[in-house]
């Protein structure tokens, strides 16, 4: 009976012990939508993009801003996120933490011309910055706010400012 037991115990332990963790741990972006007076936005569309596929045309998720301009995102804890709206309202992304999303540096003339235009106009050694919205201009309505959740099962919190 008590080897019967052991066996048990053991098997148990074992078999717990080789599950695979499928590293998919959860956490929740609060996205707080208001505009440059403080007030919250409702009804605005924001969309979470991902650089694990190119950008340009592809989102993870999009909500729009309920009533109190709260938008939540569940992701998966330690990958880069960025939040985007689509200039199509006429509001544009104003927050002190926008940033355009940098995908390397100009190391030709070639590269300069082959690339969307940039505004100053680009030189060899600057940032390469994507456009977002594809229309073949960087400019300030291909802004986004990166963030990263770090811990799972936990909310982190980021303001999202338009005007």
């Amino acid at each position: 009976m008590r080897l019967k037991f052991l066996v048990a115990v053991l098997a148990t332990v074992f078999i717990t012990g080789c599950k695979k963790d499928n590293g998919t741990t959860t956490a929740k972006i609060e996205v707080n939508v208001q505009s440059t007076t403080s007030t919250n936005l409702g009804g605005l569309t924001i969309q979470l993009l991902s650089d694990e596929k190119r950008i340009t045309g592809y989102n993870v998720a999009q909500a729009q801003s309920n009533g109190v301009g709260k938008v939540d995102f569940d992701v998966t804890v330690g990958k880069t996120y960025y939040l985007y709206h689509y200039n199509s309202d006429g509001k544009i992304l104003t927050d002190a933490n926008a940033t355009f999303i940098v995908t390397g540096q100009f190391t030709s003339q070639f590269q300069i011309n082959s690339s969307p235009g940039q505004t100053p106009a680009a030189k060899i050694g600057d940032d390469i910055h994507q456009d977002i919205n594809g229309d073949g201009i960087i400019d300030k309505n291909d802004m986004v706010i990166k963030v990263m959740a770090t811990n799972a099962g936990s909310t982190t919190s980021v303001n999202f400012v338009v005007n």
